[in-house]
């Protein structure tokens, strides 16, 4: 309804306005401002409850010491990164540790089947790895108890002013 409607006269209109005024002069001056700071609360936070009540029963209730979870901009949760704790291993462990033997340990054992000399690069080329872990691999079959012979090599350069190398391997022939 419109104001035309429900007022014929504005007059009308102006006194009921003046008098909430009145009224709540009237009220502030009795109660105070901070019982009219707590009624008003009360009255929020009801107007409040019955807004969201829908959400509120359907949901779970929260924990009192977990705060409400933040999202980045994406809505994904932030969480904080994960502490890293390393994992000490004694040294003992690592004085009787074996490395297992995998497929290139295997291919390495073939290739050095007792019949000639291999150098390191000549070992990585065949197998396939890096010089340097052909070298580490060397010691794990040592350690495996595989019986390497080496001989050494005169200290020579190569091309280009390079070094050569030093050593050979084969696996001694089993007799």
């Amino acid at each position: 309804m419109s104001k035309t409607n429900l007022f014929k006269n504005d007059a009308i209109l102006d006194a009921f306005v003046k008098l909430g005024n009145e009224i709540e002069k009237h009220v502030i001056a009795t109660l105070g401002d901070s019982l009219r700071a707590s009624i008003r609360e009360e009255i929020v936070s009801e107007i409040r409850g019955k807004l969201f009540a829908d959400t509120v029963e359907n949901s779970a209730p929260l924990p009192e010491s977990d705060p409400l979870p933040m999202t980045d901009l994406h809505g994904e949760p932030v969480t904080s990164a994960p502490v890293k704790t390393r994992r000490r291993i004694p040294a003992e462990y690592w004085k009787t540790y074996q490395r297992p033997l995998s497929r290139k340990h295997h291919e390495m054992i073939t290739e050095l089947d007792g019949r000639r000399f291999f150098t390191v690069s000549e070992i990585a080329d065949r197998v396939g790895l890096k010089s340097t872990t052909v070298q580490q691999y060397l010691y794990d079959l040592q350690d495996h108890g595989l019986d390497i012979q080496t001989r050494k090599v005169s200290y020579r350069y190569g091309r280009n002013g390079k070094r050569g190398h030093r050593k050979m391997y084969r696996l001694a022939a089993s007799q």
